[in-house]
């Protein structure tokens, strides 16, 4: 036999498998355009060129690599499905004569036509697309000029090189499963019998734990900073239990069904479960994919969607006025020599100031005893045995507080009036401060409602509880510092300057050049500007966003091929029972009734376990998110909800079609 006759028979092969052929080399072109996209990308120089493109630079290889593992594990997946179902057809070539080496010659020609129909189709369609894409992130990212859009040679290099291995590598591991295996296993591959499964109570005791223990840490965790610490721990003991639940779980919560004499002996109930019981141990896997690959859809796309929604909220809190001068002082007299140079460059400038703001202030981080008692260390660090006790105190005298927030608040001595969000600081009526071995004892005016200032405290709001103290006089707030200097304790003076200008963005932005440069003795000054930190958070949450989107379509292409070739294969399980089930009187309505029954089971528990997944880790993420992003936590329940909505919309979907072909071939033409 020559090759032509070989090539000729890998394509007709390739047409009459076309059910299962289709969906595997439609996501190979998927992978191949996704992957191109992406490396085409990082390999721009025009991005690279851009202001704070490292923050991007910096994402787009996370999401790649992300790519990397999950096509090469996915395509094996689809593969190993793809094969199961050719086994009785490659062993009737064997059992007809054919050697397994003319049998691996025919695979190999398959294998090629499959790789370059997924490896060209992949490519024009990733060419096509990429400037689009290239577009979509320059828009995420709200660049004020486009750089030039480029394609390069090495990515598709790149590309062609990781796909020619994994099409290599997948044509290597079918030949060796046909190798080991002979005809008459080849013949009865698809319809080897299942013994019924063992209820595994131990593995099922397993999974209810390490699902619990998961679930305890998402809903127990209490601190911003210990959820960072404690969400990967959850996450590795929840999809350990799902694993552990689907594969033991599910048998043991059929077997139950099954005693249920009332629910098991109806035409639709008894067929499916029957069937699912004898058929749990091979599909626990797929379904645990499936509810772990949706869990991860919902996750990756409503986090970084609300992260994006919300910049305008972060800016507005992070960066309240156009220009924000921070400058560490020894004391209150190294004041005038900022205001100074602050004023000659302004005036260098020709800068119209607006809505000027000065305010001294003091922030530490403090561990808070109960009873109103906060601890400052001593110099050796902060040592806090409970995180739940940290909390960011920031001191300001009475009339700075009263000049900024134009308020007419009054004290007495040894009074202080507070201000916090958090309820566990509030409700007492005296207040202890003590640093190093001195103490500071005093009465609490008053709590305060929110200051029109936010006092830097938003910055630290997401990580700890924040506390803000206005005392009687700046002498309070020098005492304090003398006394944390004593104790071996830095703290330094923080004037903080802010204001509006009438300058454009290129000129507020030279403005902030020339006020970081300010180089006085006896103080270290910084200067950040709103234009900047919008830039910057465009790139860091809409290069979020755009990986997040990326990773996000590759999962759920995953999760809506998972379902359609598990429902196929076991379509073709179910033929032959079928076909005895409607010759001995079972009506096509019934047949529907029963494959309805049966795919609404199977179908729908991932999903109800994601949901489930996604309530109860909305809390952590939510810690999370609020961290990173400093504005209102309710966008992300909102954004959590639409993206369960759209997903759940996607799932029917697939549900319908995915029921349809299985329908079509399980049913017996009357």
């Amino acid at each position: 036999m020559n090759s032509l006759f070989y090539a000729k028979m890998a394509v007709s092969n390739i047409r009459k498998n076309k059910k299962i052929f289709f969906p595997y080399i439609i996501m190979g072109i998927f992978s191949v355009m996704m992957y191109y996209m992406m490396v085409s990308l990082m390999n721009n120089d025009g991005i690279r060129k851009m202001p704070y493109s490292d923050n991007i630079l910096a994402l787009l290889p996370i999401g790649l690599w992300v790519a990397r593992i999950f096509i090469v594990v996915f395509l094996f997946y689809i593969n190993s499905f793809l094969m199961k179902q050719r086994l009785k057809e490659i062993g009737l070539y064997n059992i007809l004569g054919m050697e397994k080496r003319h049998i691996a010659v025919m695979m190999f020609f398959e294998n090629v036509f499959v790789f370059i129909t997924v490896f060209v189709s992949g490519m024009i369609l990733g060419m096509v697309f990429s400037k689009l894409m290239f577009l979509i992130l320059m828009k995420m990212i709200a660049v004020s000029s486009v750089p030039k859009f480029q394609m390069e040679m090495t990515s598709v290099f790149m590309t062609g090189r990781y796909f020619l291995t994994i099409y290599f590598v997948t044509f290597l591991y079918n030949l060796c499963k046909i190798h080991l295996s002979n005809p008459v296993e080849l013949l009865r591959g698809t319809e080897a019998g299942e013994k019924e499964p063992k209820t595994k109570i131990l593995m099922t005791l397993i999974g209810l734990c390490c699902i619990g223990f998961g679930y305890y840490f998402a809903l127990t965790t209490k601190s911003p900073m210990a959820a960072m610490n404690t969400f990967f721990i959850a996450v590795i003991l929840v999809v350990i239990g799902t694993y552990a639940l689907f594969t033991a779980g599910s048998i043991a919560l059929l077997k139950l069904m099954r005693k249920n004499k009332h629910f098991y002996y109806r035409t639709g109930h008894f067929f499916s479960i029957s069937g699912m019981i004898y058929r749990m141990k091979q599909n626990a896997a797929g379904l645990a994919n499936i509810c772990i690959l949706s869990t991860m859809v919902l996750i990756s796309i409503s986090t970084t969607v609300s992260l994006y929604a919300g910049i305008q909220t972060t800016i507005a809190a992070r960066s309240p006025k156009e220009i924000d001068v921070t400058a560490n002082l020894s004391d209150y007299e190294d004041t005038a020599a900022v205001d100074e140079e602050i004023a000659k460059i302004n005036e260098a400038h020709q800068v119209t100031v607006k809505d000027y703001t000065a305010v001294h202030s003091m922030g530490m981080i403090t561990a808070y005893g109960g009873d109103g008692k906060y601890t400052l260390a001593d110099g050796k660090g902060l040592v806090i045995a409970d995180e739940k006790q940290g909390v960011y105190m920031e001191v300001i005298s009475l009339d700075e507080y009263n000049t900024v927030c134009h308020t007419g608040e009054t004290l007495k001595d040894g009074e202080v009036l507070l201000y916090t969000q958090n309820k566990e600081l509030k409700g007492q009526t005296s207040m202890q401060m003590q640093i190093g071995t001195a103490v500071n004892d005093y009465q609490i005016a008053s709590y305060l409602p929110e200051p029109e200032m936010d006092f830097g405290l938003q910055a630290y709001s997401g990580a700890v509880k924040c506390l803000l103290v206005v005392v009687p006089g700046k002498e309070d707030v020098q005492k304090w510092r003398q006394q944390a200097l004593e104790a071996g304790n830095m703290q330094n003076l923080q004037y903080c300057v802010q204001y509006d200008t009438n300058l454009s963005k290129q000129e507020s932005q030279k403005l902030t050049e020339d006020l970081y440069r300010i180089d006085i003795e006896s103080a270290y000054v910084e200067a950040e500007n709103r234009y900047e930190m919008a830039e910057q958070l465009y790139q860091i949450y809409g290069g979020l966003l755009f990986v997040g989107l990326f990773i996000g379509i590759l999962f759920l292409m995953a999760t809506a091929l998972i379902i359609y070739y598990k429902q196929i294969s076991e379509g073709y399980q179910d033929k032959k029972r079928f076909e005895i089930m409607q010759n001995v009187g079972m009506s096509l309505t019934e047949v529907k009734k029963t494959i309805r029954s049966q795919v609404l089971m199977v179908f729908f528990l991932p999903l109800v376990a994601a949901g489930i997944h996604i309530a109860v880790s909305f809390r952590i993420i939510q810690m999370m998110v609020r961290m990173l992003a400093m504005g209102e936590t309710k966008l992300f329940g909102m954004c959590t909800l639409i993206t369960l909505g759209i997903f759940c919309v996607i799932y029917g979907l697939v549900y319908a079609f995915t029921a349809k072909s299985y329908y079509n071939i399980v049913r017996v033409k009357a």
